[in-house]
């Protein structure tokens, strides 16, 4: 007869409760993904609110008087570019959804011819998508409460950030506390390095599409330029979904103007691969474009669109923490 000791069961105990305890957590994540992704979108603003309030808190002031005057600072500024440049952002807008109609008719013919491979209704598709996508991505409606929970979680996340690390610390054991600091500090850096680099790119793309879509004569040049600024947040995706509003602009105009936005798109795609992309974001954040990709379009496919938008911070985060484990910091 068979005799068990105590000791040989605890650890199949200990391993049950922790994979019990891995599942438990995967399906909060998935039922919370939305809030808990509106909290990851919160940190990152409060890592890029961090480096103006730190520099403001060494000329003296209480950092939590200097996350007020920032926050203070960014609202006006907001509030004085959208004065400036709402009216003209609502023209072109306006005048962009006149348009799109009349671009679905030029393709339209396109998808007729009975020997394309095409399906034949692909265009009424095609308006269909247009009729409600558009004025839903170019329209002000907001999430008010989303809103206001980043605002408020972001400025008490910058206001004590010191608080947080101490009390994440004190619950750890003793023998985890210097990896912790050594991951705490590399994330912070990446962090930095990544928004830092995301925004560089962003106004390089943003007015680089506009200056060459105003050169090609392509109407409403400065929306489309603000929302390529805008999409570069995502990589690749991004661009892509950026250049079909000027794509179906300039077919509106004339064959002509719709080569030229080719040409514009193209140019300032190959430069931000080309130029930007080596110079700026991988001096900051090493990350193979494939694998980038795919892990967009998968963790989109998995918690929706929001996803999408906080994804390669994700993942910057995710090499991160695995550089750091394998005792692997100085890694890109």
């Amino acid at each position: 007869m068979s005799t068990f000791a105590p000791g040989s069961i605890r650890p199949s105990i200990t391993t049950g409760l922790l994979l019990l305890a891995v599942i438990a957590i995967c399906l909060v994540a998935i039922y919370a993904r939305n809030v808990l992704l509106l909290g990851f979108l919160s940190v990152l603003i409060s890592t890029l609110l961090d480096m103006p309030v730190t520099f403001l808190t060494h000329l003296g002031l209480r950092r939590s008087v200097a996350v007020l005057l920032m926050l203070a600072i960014i609202i006006s500024a907001g509030i004085i570019l959208g004065a400036l440049s709402l009216p003209m952002l609502s023209t072109q807008t306006e005048h962009l959804i006149q348009q799109i109609p009349t671009a679905l008719e030029k393709i339209r013919p396109w998808f007729r011819t009975s020997d394309t491979f095409l399906p034949s209704k692909l265009s009424d598709a095609i308006e269909l998508v247009f009729s409600h996508s558009i004025p839903a991505a170019l329209g002000t409606v907001t999430a008010v409460s989303a809103v206001i929970f980043i605002i408020v979680l972001s400025a008490f996340l910058t206001a004590n950030p010191s608080g947080y690390y101490n009390a994440i610390k004190s619950v750890l054991p003793a023998p985890y506390v210097p990896m912790f600091e050594r991951l705490w500090s590399r994330l912070k850096i990446r962090l930095h390095g990544w928004l830092l680099g995301i925004l560089i790119s962003m106004t390089l793309m943003g007015t680089m599409t506009a200056i060459g879509l105003r050169v090609a004569g392509i109407d409403n040049w400065a929306l489309l330029g603000f929302l390529t600024f805008l999409a570069t947040f995502v990589p690749y995706l991004g661009g892509i979904v950026s250049a079909i509003p000027g794509l179906l602009l300039g077919l509106a105009q004339s064959p002509k103007h719709l080569l030229y936005a080719i040409l514009v798109y193209l140019s300032v795609h190959l430069v931000e691969g080309y130029l930007i992309e080596p110079l700026v974001m991988n001096r900051v954040v090493s990350l193979r474009p494939a694998a980038l990709l795919f892990w967009l379009i998968f963790f989109g496919y998995l918690a929706g669109p929001l996803a999408v938008a906080v994804a390669t911070p994700i993942l910057v985060c995710a090499t991160t923490i695995f550089h750091v484990l394998r005792g692997r910091e100085n890694d890109r």
